[in-house]
């Protein structure tokens, strides 16, 4: 599943991690370092809300020109469309009276 400038494959898996593909179609390395450098950077700070498992993201070439947040809203859209967010729960654990 994707958006114009990012693809995703998850896997479900007993732990969370990540690895992100950005091949020479995107740019030369300096082009490529810096989409990795904002991938890694968006999904640092949404870590935490994540399910587990293996996540996959491939920059398409459009990445190259796209704004931090450009990418922050494709990678969000990304997760939601998968239900790949954690569920919150409202209750506060087992209380018991």
């Amino acid at each position: 599943m994707g958006t114009r400038l990012v693809s995703l494959t998850y896997v479900r898996a007993n732990r969370l991690q990540v690895g992100f593909s950005v091949s020479k179609k995107v740019g030369h390395a300096v082009v490529r370092n810096h989409v990795k450098r904002r991938l890694r950077e968006i999904i640092r700070l949404q870590a935490p809300q994540l399910k587990n498992g293996y996540y996959i993201f491939v920059a398409r070439p459009e990445a190259a020109e796209a704004s931090y947040m450009q990418l922050e809203k494709a990678v969000n859209s990304l997760l939601r469309r998968q239900n790949l967010y954690k569920e919150h729960s409202t209750e506060s654990g087992d209380e018991q009276s």
